[in-house]
Order: structure tokens, then sequence, then C-alpha cells
């Protein structure tokens, strides 16, 4: 395309554009006082607003892109920029009112603003390729996708403290079942070629023997205690998630801070769970190292015993039922050991 000349309106307008993107992210990190949790209609909303304010950013991203690098001229440019940076602006706006009007515990309070900052970040990106003129590589369509990307991304964002724990608890379980699968695989393994006495049948032949060579024949009295450790860690993220869904977003003050902080302290024992689980499956093999291995035992026994403790401290875990439940899985929890070195 046609590069206009460098001049300073020019440059005046494209240096604006960016000082309204970086107010957008003062707005996006502001730290304005929590207001009553909304619902309903309010809610409803919000989730417009949300809708809304991204198709404008995806709208004024094509247009500026477009205009901009058929060498439009700044009368022809200037109207597309104020449209991109007010769109930007205003989403921005909208992901600050969600942390207000929700009363967002701190994980769900960093995860909205870590998007919203997304946006802004990727939007200055085009706007300085478009002030430099940098179209090699396809790089104008190829940074206007990744806003589009985004922006259709930052529609679904969850509008809840409930259902960002919904949002969240999942993506922790592909780390489980990877190291669970691998032990059982390892396990199965070494009892079809006689390394470990065959205690029981299984259908599927395991063809790969490598799992074998790297934990040796006896190590493996440390695997079925640890499989079963994992196997409850499981049971407690998905008891997690199950608690979640059956809980209501509190509306009076109080409760509503204490349903927020019980939602941040699940959080925070979730996301540390999958780290103690990859620990313990790596210390499992050989040469093992006792001390370690015993070690890394006890920190996830430790952490699921927390998290069932805090999860009896929300007001679903008063259903007799449900309290039951999680006693009789902490007492599990804690039966389990390693054999003695």
């Amino acid at each position: 395309p046609p590069i206009q000349p460098r001049g300073s309106k020019m440059d005046a307008a494209y240096a604006d554009l960016i000082d309204t993107l970086e107010a957008a992210r003062t707005i996006v990190l502001a730290n304005s006082s929590l207001k009553k949790p909304v619902g309903g209609d309010s809610l409803s909303k919000i989730k417009d607003e949300l809708v809304l304010g991204m198709s404008r950013v995806h709208h004024s991203t094509t247009r500026l892109s477009l205009v901009a690098k058929e060498g439009g001229n700044l009368e022809v440019c200037q109207p597309m920029m104020d449209a991109f940076g007010q769109s930007v602006a205003v989403a921005s706006a909208v992901i600050h009112n969600i942390v207000l009007e929700t009363r967002a515990s701190a994980p769900y309070r960093a995860y909205l603003r870590a998007n919203g900052i997304s946006l802004i970040e990727d939007s200055k990106k085009l706007v300085i390729a478009l002030r430099d003129h940098a179209y090699e590589n396809d790089n104008i369509p190829r940074l206007s996708g990744v806003i589009w990307s985004l922006t259709d991304k930052l529609k679904l964002l969850p509008l809840s403290n409930k259902d960002f724990m919904l949002h969240y608890i999942p993506s922790t379980l592909p780390v489980i079942k990877d190291v669970l699968e691998e032990l059982e695989e390892a396990y199965e393994a070494a009892q079809e070629s006689g390394a470990v006495p065959e205690e029981e049948t299984f259908d599927d032949e395991f063809e790969d023997d490598d799992l074998i060579e790297v934990i040796s024949p006896s190590d493996f009295a440390t695997v079925t205690p640890s499989i079963s450790l994992i196997k409850m860690t499981s049971l407690f993220i998905t008891r997690v998630k199950k608690l979640v869904s059956m809980s209501d977003e509190e509306t009076d003050d109080t409760e509503a801070e204490q349903y927020s902080h019980w939602c941040g302290q699940l959080h925070a024992l979730v996301k540390s769970i999958a780290a103690f689980v990859d620990d313990l499956g790596s210390a499992l093999y050989s040469p093992q190292d006792p001390a370690l291995l015993q070690k890394n035992f006890a920190a996830l026994q430790q952490v699921l015993i927390q998290g069932l403790d805090i999860l009896r401290k929300g007001k679903v875990a008063q259903i007799e039922s449900v309290k039951n439940l999680l006693v009789l899985i902490k007492s599990k929890v804690g039966a389990l050991s390693l054999p003695s070195a």
C-alpha cells in the first residue's frame, strides 16, 4: 500500500490513540471499592454490555486495519482511530465493572484483569504496527486476528465467582489424569512382564515396555499407595466442582464476602494440587529417593486434608450427606501411607 508521509499530525494522532489505550489499562487496574454482588437482570445487562463491547472492538479493529493499510490520510483514518480507541476503553470499563459488581475473589479478579490487559496490549501492538507501516509477513492481518480471537474469548468471560471456579477447576484435571495413567500403565506393564506379582488381570495388552525400565521392580511397592492417593486427589477435584455447582452466590454483604473468600481459598488449593501430583509422580521413577518420595507423598496428602477442611466451611457443605461424605474422604486420605523403607 502507499505509505503516508510521517507528518506531525499523523504522529500525534497515533500518540493520542496509544494514550487512550494506556488510559484503558488504568481503568482495568483501578482499585475501587467492591459493590454488593448483583444477579438477575443486572447480571444479564452486564453480559449484554460485555458482548456488545467486544463486538465493537472486533468491528473497529477491522475497519482501522483496512483503512490504515490502504494508506488513508489523517482525515480518513482519524474517525477509525477514535472509534477503535473508544471501543477498547469501553470494553475495559465493562471488565472493570464485572470485578466490582460480582465482588470478585482475588484469583477471579486477577483473571479478569489479565484478560483486560491482554486486550489492551494486543491493541497497542496493532496500533504500533500500523503507525510504523509494519506490513511484512502479513503482520497486520495476524495482529488483527489475535484481537478478533481474544474478543470472541472475552465474550464468554465468567460473570461470577461460582462461574469462574466452574470454568477453572476442570483445567487442573488433565495433569492429574496424565500422571495417573502413566503410573497405572507402568504397573500393568510390569505385571504382564512378571516384574511384579500379577494381582489383577487386565484386558488391554500393553505394548510399550519402556515404562517398566523407569520404575524398577523393587520400587513398585510405593506405586500402589501413590496411585490411591492420586485417585483421591481426582475425587477431591470433582467433589470441589460438585459442591461449587450446588452453591449459591450470596447477596448479603457479609455472606457474599465469605463466599468470595471461600472460592479464593479453593482456587489456591486446586491450583497447587496439580504441581503436588506432578512432584509425586516424578519421585516414583527409579532410582527413588525415599526421603523425597515421602516428602512429596506427605505434601499431597496434607494439601488434600486442608482442602477438605476448607470445603467443609462452605454453606453447601452443611448438608448432612455432604458433611458425612467429606469426613469419609478425609479419613481415607489420612489412612494412606507408603511402606517403610
